[in-house]
């Protein structure tokens, strides 16, 4: 259950990631690269932390 959970939280912190990568892409265009750069690697390192917490 505790996977799950953690699952979720992850889903729900990549669907702000993402939002919160539309909305300066939107502003800063010229940028836009690094933001989808920045999301990807957060969300490795969400997918990583999910997997060490649940392997306990």
């Amino acid at each position: 259950m505790k996977k799950y959970n953690q699952m979720i939280l992850g889903g729900a912190i990549s669907a702000v990631l993402l939002i919160l990568v539309l909305y300066l892409n939107h502003h800063f265009p010229q940028l836009m690269g690094l933001w989808f750069l920045l999301f990807f690697i957060f969300d490795l390192f969400i997918y990583y932390w999910i997997n060490q917490n649940s392997s306990e």
